[in-house]
């Protein structure tokens, strides 16, 4: 009969693990949010030292265009982030709430109930001592129920006082998490509004550089004819290569030769989809596969065989995956130096470098270094990647692991 009287202890304590649940739930959100924040403070880092050294040019070139678009995208993704993180601490903010208000009731009733059994202890005393109460028993069942009694009666005083310094001590961690996440949250809407700030900014400055090409609109036509006659070079060349390979392999299978030979490293290349290591360290597709838009020009459409990938100066070219150096060639115009190398049946194109630093049958490993990225006239630092499994083209970044 006395336990049903008082605070349940079991309903507190689970009160207290949902606490410890939705604290671990809202850690990961938080912790995931983080990561998510600092990934795209890295790629604005990134941009911004890329999007410097093309506005070294005294004119507006793509390559501004192109890091200032990519900025303003991850400025974006900035702001969406932050905001996110402000509703999460929103929603933390209004359990804590919930969970304040309904411990500061809990409490009312510890303390309402304490008060009573102390209230009832004083009576008790007054009318007689515990060891009369004790040995006035009638029989000595009775002697023992009593006793028994005294020491529960006891005992859930104390439980009923151990109970609301409990109660305390967590109503006092849970207003003092409440206070850290307005702090929090008022830190974040101080950088959001720095942000938008940035990106207002950024904005004006593409308006500007976008405004300042269309009337260049015959220059950047010539580029494009120029760029297409790259492309067919480069295709060309690639074709060769990979012609010759494949007459190669189909003789190679007819003399039985064995797998352990050159033409098989990184035969393993198609275990590797969205698996492979980026070419370069840093920097940003600026353009991506296929056929896309014109940044600058209305209505024009540009075809990609692979990616463009702007970069930094003097920024090292790596291999995606181990296999064998085919070609080391330099073709006209604006794709450069060039260096193919063959995985198996799939070969990847590493094309506008500067200098190479591999040689024709030299095998490479991921991430061993190829050559230089070459910086053009305007300052942009570019590389063209591509990805060819025999006489097809592939998108490369279905290739290339997420970053």
């Amino acid at each position: 009969m006395f336990r049903n009287r008082f605070f349940p202890f079991w309903i507190f304590f689970a009160f207290i693990f949902s606490i410890g649940s939705i604290e671990v739930t809202a850690q990961k959100s938080k912790q995931q949010l983080e990561q998510e924040r600092q990934v795209n403070k890295k790629k604005i880092e990134e941009t911004s030292r890329i999007l410097s050294e093309t506005m070294n040019s005294q004119k507006a070139t793509v390559g501004q265009l192109n890091a200032l678009n990519e900025q303003i995208k991850t400025r974006k993704d900035m702001m969406s982030n932050i905001n996110k993180e402000v509703v999460e601490l929103n929603v933390r903010m209004g359990e804590l709430e919930d969970i304040i208000e309904g411990m500061e009731g809990d409490l009312v009733q510890l303390k309402k109930e304490y008060g009573e059994m102390a209230h009832t202890a004083y009576k008790s005393q007054l009318s007689q001592n515990n060891l009369v109460f004790l040995f006035s028993a009638e029989t000595f069942h009775d002697f023992v129920l009593r006793l028994e009694y005294m020491r529960q009666y006891s005992k859930a005083r104390k439980n009923q006082m151990e109970m609301i310094s409990l109660v305390k001590k967590t109503l006092e961690d849970q207003r003092e998490e409440i206070e850290e996440a307005k702090q929090e949250k008022d830190q974040l809407l101080v950088a959001q509004m720095g942000e938008f700030q940035e990106l207002e900014n950024l904005q004006k400055k593409q308006k500007t550089v976008l405004a300042e090409l269309k009337t260049r609109g015959r220059k950047l036509n010539k580029e494009l004819k120029d760029r297409k006659k790259a492309d067919e070079k480069l295709g060309n060349l690639i074709a060769d290569v990979i012609r010759t390979e494949l007459a190669k392999k189909s003789s190679a299978k007819k003399a039985a030769v064995k797998k352990a030979d050159v033409a098989f490293v990184g035969a393993d290349f198609a275990n590797f989809r969205k698996k492979l290591e980026w070419p370069v360290a840093s920097g940003f597709v600026s353009q991506g596969f296929g056929k896309h838009p014109h940044p600058a020009l209305k209505g024009v459409v540009v075809e990609n065989p692979g990616v463009d990938i702007q970069t930094r100066k003097q920024e090292l070219v790596r291999a995606v995956h181990q296999g064998v150096v085919k070609t080391v060639a330099y073709v006209p115009g604006e794709m450069n130096t060039v260096v193919i190398v063959q995985h198996g049946d799939y070969f990847t194109v590493y094309a506008k470098l500067e200098s190479s630093k591999v040689k024709v049958g030299e095998a490479v490993n991921a991430k061993d270094p190829i050559g230089v990225v070459h910086t053009d006239s305007d300052g942009k630092s570019e590389l063209q990647f591509q990805v060819w499994k025999q006489k097809e083209k592939l998108n490369p970044q279905v290739w290339l692991r997420s970053r």
